[in-house]
This record gives C-alpha cells, structure tokens and sequence, in this order.
C-alpha cells in the first residue's frame, strides 16, 4: 500500500526547494547545492507517494513537483557563477531535473533548456541548451577568451553535455556579423560589420578546454575547417 499527498505550494521559492531538498531524500547531496543559495517565488505542486514500509527507506520515496518560478537566483550554477532574475518553469522526479525559461548568467541574458540526472544510469549527467550573445567575461569563464583570435560580441546557440566521469561537450552556431575573426595561419580576417557564421565543438575535462575537435567558418568567399588542441594553463 502507498500513502499519497500533494500539495500546491506558493511563496518564496526557498520553502519549496527545502521541501523536495529534505535530508531523507538527499537532494541536497545529490543536486550539489544548498537551499540558502537560492531566492525567488514560486507555485508548487507536489506530490509524494510513501510506501507503508516498516523500514522506509529514501530510494522507496516517490516525489514529483512541478513549479513555475519567478525572479530566480542561484549564487552557483555552472563554473562557480550564479543565476538572477529568473523565469523557469521546472520539473522533479527521483530520476531527474528539468527547467526551461530565462534569466542572467554572468551579466549575460540567457534562453535555455537543462537536465540534470540524478539517478546516475544516464550517460549524460547534464545537458543544457542556450541561446545568448558571448562577451569577454562569459569567454574568460568558460577558458575560452583568445583575443587574438575572436573579439568581440557573438551571439550564439550552444549545446554542454557532462558525463559522468565530468568529461563534457560543448558544440556551437555563431554569428560572427560584429566581432574581428581571425585564423591563425591565413593573412585573412574577418572584421566586424561583416557577414560570418561559424560552427564549433570543443572537450573539456575537469573544467578546463583540451581541445576544439572541430570548427568551420564561412564568411563571403573565404571558408575554413579544422581543429584545435590547446595547452595546459599553469
């Protein structure tokens, strides 16, 4: 026999995330943050089906919630850096998060798509589409800021996906109409004002870029294909 309840919950988003983030369920363990860290409102339903078990234990709890969320913030999402203003619609279940909407990340507005896995049977441990226009401070956090060869604003359209080893992917659409480009190796570059697209992906490990596996950019008539492997920072 099972012991349903549900509950439609609205308020401050912080009461909400406690509940779900209860230490019998070992969220907090599981999703890596704490719910000090978070701030907003929201409307909640919750449902939690209990088992009558003499000895209940946290995997034998189901829980699912599903909440649309307002003014969000979060002081650590992805690279050490936060999350503010927020609009997300969300969903839970013991096998995984998901959320759509937008908000602020690193003083740079974002649309996006994430899911975390947390029953870990998944290849994939998270995977987050965005749609955003790339300044200095978003490259320098994510190991990506080479002046030399791309400066200036670009907007772009990219996939992460982290494994469960922390290996990741990051692939890449990006309008090149206002920043210089340049290619290493070519007296040529693009500069800003003029047409361009180009298409990356790049490995990561243990946070930092290893290498661009693959990348092609077309600007009038000049194009280009190839990869880039990159040296350990000290």
């Amino acid at each position: 026999a099972v012991v349903s309840v549900s509950a439609l919950v609205r308020g401050p988003v912080k009461p909400a995330i406690a509940l779900i983030a209860h230490p019998r369920l070992n969220m907090r363990g599981r999703l890596g943050f704490s719910t000090e860290d978070i701030a907003g409102t929201q409307a909640t339903r919750l449902q939690i089906d209990l088992p009558l078990l003499k000895n209940l234990k946290a995997d034998d709890v189901s829980v699912s919630a599903a909440s649309n969320i307002e003014g969000l913030s979060v002081k650590s999402v992805l690279w050490g850096k936060g999350i503010d203003n927020g609009r997300v619609s969300l969903k839970y279940n013991n096998e995984s998060i998901t959320a759509s909407g937008e908000a602020v990340y690193a003083e740079t507005p974002i649309s996006f798509k994430w899911m975390e896995d947390l029953s870990n049977g998944r290849s994939i441990k998270r995977r987050i589409e965005a749609g955003l226009t790339a300044k200095t401070r978003l490259a320098k956090i994510f190991d990506l800021h080479y002046p030399e060869i791309l400066d200036g604003p670009v907007p772009l359209k990219l996939v992460y996906e982290q494994r469960q080893n922390n290996d990741a992917e990051l692939s890449a659409r990006l309008d090149l109409q206002d920043a210089k480009f340049y290619v290493p190796g070519f007296d040529w570059a693009k500069l800003p004002g003029r047409p361009g697209t180009a298409r990356l992906s790049a490995s990561f490990r243990d946070g930092s870029i290893t290498t661009i596996n693959g990348f092609n950019i077309q600007s009038g008539a000049f194009s280009a294909v190839g990869n880039v492997a990159f040296e350990p920072r000290d």
